[in-house]
């Protein structure tokens, strides 16, 4: 006797909250900042001086590597010089946490419940989403352990920040930082 169990796997992104009218762009997030947090909006800004104020929020985790260093290190030379490798670490540490609370306030802002539900979803499948909300739990009914949530979930736990990423690391922004240095000396 064989028993055959048919169940689907989605790979849902931010389209799947866009089509359920959510606010969830990153464009949304920076009309968020701009509105309720004005002085870390143009301290973002400030970190990427790039022409277009919305060439950020376009690709917003792929620019996140695209911090101005030359421009930060121009406008604070003399303080970076005398910054060690682990207080400039700590710097972009520091960014990076405010930058996170700053979006898990604006995530716990979405309003879930006023969307509505118009698709067939299992709750008997699985689900792996890189979205930040809770639209499968709250309006779809499917059970927390058939959802992997790639980023967390900040809107069903409080204390935890959602995973927001670049690509870089330490070592590549010490090498910009160094490259920078040798043009300026």
């Amino acid at each position: 006797m064989t028993i055959s169990i048919k169940m689907k796997l989605y790979i849902i992104g931010n389209g799947f909250d866009r089509a359920h009218q959510l606010p969830t762009s990153y464009s949304d997030f920076a009309r968020y900042l701009n509105e309720s947090q004005p002085e870390a909006y143009q301290r973002i800004g400030l970190l990427y001086n790039h022409s277009d104020e919305n060439w950020l929020w376009k690709d917003y985790e792929a620019n996140l590597s695209n911090i101005d260093i030359d421009g930060c290190v121009e406008k604070r030379i003399d303080n970076w010089n005398t910054l060690s490798r682990h207080e400039i670490e700590n710097l972009f540490d520091t960014l990076y946490h405010d930058l996170q609370q700053l979006f898990h306030d604006w995530i716990n802002t979405i309003y879930v419940d006023g969307c509505m539900d118009f698709l067939n979803l299992s709750p008997d499948d699985y689900y792996i989403t890189f979205n930040y909300t809770n639209v499968l739990e709250r309006k779809y009914h499917i059970p927390r352990n058939h959802i992997c949530y790639i980023h967390n979930d900040t809107s069903n736990q409080p204390y935890l920040r959602p995973v927001i990423g670049h690509g870089e690391g330490y070592k590549q922004i010490e090498t910009r930082v160094l490259l920078h240095q040798e043009r300026v000396t």
